[in-house]
């Protein structure tokens, strides 16, 4: 099993996205991922996402696929459009197993908080922006 560290360093915390319609996947994501040293932004649909990720500049953006306003693949295409390439990670209980792009992967439902902790982790440090972040160790248990 993965042991997730924590960021300790306050200047080099990741800063991570969540956008979901259902308030309680949001707050559990974000719980879990503030506990382990993320900062984190949350919106609950496809016009907050785009806004938060204008202003607050994400590293990873975590993306329910069945938001509302404007579906997930649609909110991709926006981002893109505008310039923001950061990785993405789509998720959904629908059937959708195909990536948007080569920067973003697709996760199913239900999922634990601590799973998308170990995913983030290793999709940081394989960015290009890898050398911003203190790097850790991933522990077998």
């Amino acid at each position: 099993m993965w042991k997730v560290g924590r960021y300790t360093n306050e200047k080099f915390k990741p800063r991570v996205l969540i956008c979901d319609q259902d308030s309680r996947i949001g707050s559990a994501l974000h719980d879990y991922l503030s506990s382990v040293g993320f900062h984190t932004d949350q919106a609950t649909n496809a016009f907050e996402c785009i806004d938060l990720a204008c202003m607050t500049h994400p590293d990873v953006i975590l993306l329910d696929l069945d938001i509302p306003k404007l579906d997930g693949e649609g909110t991709m295409r926006e981002l893109r459009k505008m310039g923001i390439n950061v990785p993405v990670i789509l998720f959904s209980a629908g059937s959708h197993t195909v990536p948007f792009d080569n920067d973003s992967a697709i996760l199913k439902k239900p999922f634990r908080p601590k799973e998308i902790a170990v995913i983030l982790e290793t999709l940081l440090l394989e960015t290009k922006r890898e050398k911003r972040f203190i790097p850790r160790r991933f522990k077998v248990h």
